[in-house]
């Protein structure tokens, strides 16, 4: 009655026809950015990740800075942005899942007052040189 090779080829294009009618998933960021206003905000971060990575920025310029002006040696400024880089690791982990948890936020905040007490302390070892 029907040739077999006609209904396997209806049937694939039939398929084909329905994946590309469904279209692209859409996942709605979790935090909206317009209800924050005017503030600068880096794409993809909550407001609390923003903060961190701000900070972490800032805690990288310093580092730079003291390396321009001598204040800490190529040695310590590498072993200071390798403690950056741990830093960024653990926000990455922590924000994987697109919430960044009270207890993920204080581990963050505590890595980046310890690694701000290391830059004050490579700053400011007064050596003569």
């Amino acid at each position: 009655m029907f040739n077999r090779q006609l209904l396997v080829i209806a049937g694939m294009a039939l398929a084909t026809s329905t994946a590309f009618a469904q279209g692209t998933y859409y996942d709605p960021p979790r935090y909206d950015d317009q209800r924050y206003g005017d503030q600068q905000r880096h794409e993809g971060y909550s407001r609390a990740s923003w903060r961190e990575r701000q900070r972490a920025d800032e805690q990288e310029q310093r580092i730079r800075d003291g390396q321009a002006n001598g204040s800490i040696t190529p040695r310590e400024a590498a072993w200071l942005l390798d403690q950056q880089r741990q830093i960024r690791h653990v926000e990455w982990q922590a924000s994987r899942d697109g919430v960044l948890t009270r207890d993920e936020r204080q581990q963050i905040r505590y890595l980046q007052d310890r690694a701000d007490r290391s830059i004050d302390r490579m700053t400011y070892n007064r050596r003569g040189y």
